[in-house]
């Protein structure tokens, strides 16, 4: 994965906030392979992920059955870059927010490129091991065609 630490970003770059950062790289390559069982290694056991104009799914049982059915649909290809806004940690928890996230995606049913730009905020919580690991992953899109990131609703 691809990531840039927006220039108006004020976060320090710790040993501990590239640690989170790693772990939202780690899950973008588990998205590109298509392994959900490593995409579920991202998350923690009471996880929410909450997509924009979507109920919040909470629980992995549920989370994976989101993306069992996303990797059916589409291939996220190698050309992402997360732009990083803000970072930070406080204990065993911490968060990354993104703005104008972008890569191209390969519909596998019509082969149909599309290039989505998202906002993105990840609430991570360390787990016994020390691992990092999604609590919370919201995310919204511009809509398809628009290239503003401020277009994308989160919340």
């Amino acid at each position: 994965m691809h990531y840039k630490i927006l220039k108006e970003a004020t976060f320090e770059l710790t040993n501990e906030v590239k640690e989170i950062i790693q772990a939202i790289a780690d899950y973008n390559s588990s998205l590109k392979q298509g392994s959900v069982s490593s995409i579920m290694n991202s998350y923690t056991e009471d996880s929410v992920l909450i997509p924009e104009n979507l109920k919040p799914i909470s629980g992995l049982k549920e989370i994976e059955s989101v993306y069992q059915d996303l990797i059916k649909l589409i291939r996220f290809n190698d050309d992402s870059i997360i732009n990083i806004i803000d970072a930070y940690i406080s204990g065993d928890l911490g968060y990354v927010r993104s703005h104008n996230t972008h890569g191209s995606i390969t519909e596998i049913k019509t082969g149909e490129a599309k290039l989505p730009i998202f906002r993105e905020l990840w609430i991570l919580k360390k787990n016994k091991e020390g691992k990092w690991k999604f609590s919370i992953y919201a995310y919204g899109m511009a809509p398809q065609g628009n290239t503003n990131p401020g277009d994308a609703v989160v919340w």
